[in-house]
C-alpha cells in the first residue's frame, strides 16, 4: 500500500512542477483537508476540499513563480502516511528573485487519494523573495 500511496504523491510534485495544477488537483478526496503555512500573499491556514484547495492555495501560490520546482529530496513513506522533505526552488514573477525555501508535506492518504495536507515551509524565504515585509506571525512576533 505505501508504494501506491507514495507514487500518486510523487505525481502530484511531477504535475506542480510541470505547471498542470488539474493533474495534480487529481490526488485531492473530496472530503480533502490541507493546512497551509502563510505565504505571500495568503495568510496561511486551512483549506477544505479541492475547490478551495485550488483557489486559496495551490493556484495564488504557484502564481506567483515564473518558474518552479518542488525539489524531493527524501520521501518517507508509512502505510497511509508519506511524508516529503524538500525545497520550493524558483523564479518569483513579482521581483526576478531566485528563491529556495525548505518545506515538509504530511500527506495521509486513503486508496490513492490525499485526505490530508500539512505543509511546513520556511516562509520568511517566500515573503523576502516576493518583496513582501515579514507579517508578524512569520517573523515571530508575539501578538499585542
Amino acid at each position: 500500500m505505501a508504494a501506491t500511496e507514495t507514487m500518486r504523491v510523487l505525481e502530484f510534485y511531477a504535475a506542480v512542477d510541470r505547471g498542470d495544477l488539474a493533474s495534480a488537483m487529481s490526488i485531492f478526496a473530496p472530503d480533502v483537508v490541507w493546512v497551509e503555512s502563510p505565504f505571500p500573499p495568503n495568510g496561511g491556514g486551512v483549506a477544505h476540499g479541492p475547490k478551495e484547495i485550488a483557489e486559496k492555495v495551490l493556484g495564488p501560490f504557484t502564481g506567483l513563480f515564473a518558474k518552479l520546482e518542488l525539489v524531493r529530496d527524501r520521501v518517507i513513506a508509512q502505510g497511509a502516511e508519506v511524508v516529503v522533505l524538500g525545497r520550493y526552488r524558483g523564479v518569483m514573477k513579482g521581483t526576478g528573485r531566485t528563491v529556495v525555501s525548505r518545506f515538509s508535506h504530511a500527506w495521509t492518504m486513503k486508496d490513492g487519494r490525499a485526505t490530508r495536507m500539512e505543509q511546513l515551509a520556511d516562509t520568511a524565504a517566500l515573503f523576502l523573495a516576493a518583496g513582501y515585509e515579514l507579517p508578524a506571525s512569520v517573523a515571530g512576533a508575539s501578538p499585542g
